[in-house]
């Protein structure tokens, strides 16, 4: 069997954690196979091909985690060098005040006013001295935002910012 080692930068610990127990069920996988070849038992070898079974299962999943984490290192890697593309050739830095995602205000300052001119505001009946709002559902919202103004908000965003 060929053991291919897998490269693993210094301050990734995650990564680090979840190969050191990689490799940790493997040599287990190894151990559990040899005794499964010297065992004459028929009861005793079905009960370590369950765990030789579930051991491959558990080193998949780590695999697939170790996969995903490289996936997410790049991805953040990806974004530090968009940042520091921004800061080298228009000197701008993007920071935001709070943790999570920006607001979608920043990308669509007159959202609130977009939305207002989507909604149709009519008359209800003159004895009832009250003003009707028509929007037929948030997805027709939805569409109308992107027909006029080219702004794609997501339901639950768009549920976010519309006011009660």
């Amino acid at each position: 069997m060929i053991v291919i080692e897998e490269e693993v930068p210094k301050n990734a610990a995650a990564q680090k954690k979840a190969l050191a127990n990689k490799r940790e069920m493997t040599t287990k996988l190894l151990n559990l196979q040899e005794s499964y070849k010297i065992t004459k038992d028929p009861e005793l070898k079905h009960d370590i091909l369950q765990r030789i079974v579930s051991t491959e299962k558990v080193i998949a999943d780590k695999t697939k985690k170790i996969k995903t984490l490289k996936r997410n290192a790049a991805y953040q890697a990806k974004s530090v060098a968009k940042k520091l593309k921004l800061l080298h050739e228009n000197q701008e830095i993007v920071k935001y005040d709070s943790p999570g995602r920006p607001s979608i205000l920043h990308t669509y300052p007159d959202l609130h006013e977009h939305i207002h001119d989507c909604i149709e505001f009519g008359k209800a009946h003159e004895k009832r001295r009250r003003e009707v709002i028509k929007v037929r559902t948030v997805h027709h919202l939805r569409s109308a935002l992107e027909e006029k103004y080219n702004e794609y908000l997501a339901r639950t965003t768009l549920n976010t910012y519309l006011l009660p």
